[in-house]
């Protein structure tokens, strides 16, 4: 009996055990979804934006990097 009572101690342990891994990683992923909005804007100081892709790029830049087109100014 006292056997039988540590093995089904051990199950419901692990069990337990599961259950918290399951749930720590669901809220590390809802927590690091990047397809929400930011908290906070980002900062565009010193920053031109393409107007053909919308990315931002530094003012020196004459091209953007991220679909090549030219920069105004």
């Amino acid at each position: 009996m006292p056997g039988e009572l540590a093995g089904l101690a051990l199950v419901v342990a692990a069990g337990v055990g599961l259950v918290a891994v399951f749930a720590i990683l669901r809220r590390e992923r809802r927590t690091t979804d990047t397809g929400r909005d930011l908290p906070v804007a980002p900062a565009t100081e010193g920053m031109k934006l393409c107007p053909n892709c919308g990315e931002g790029n530094l003012w020196t830049d004459a091209t953007c990097l991220y679909c090549g087109s030219k920069l105004p100014g």
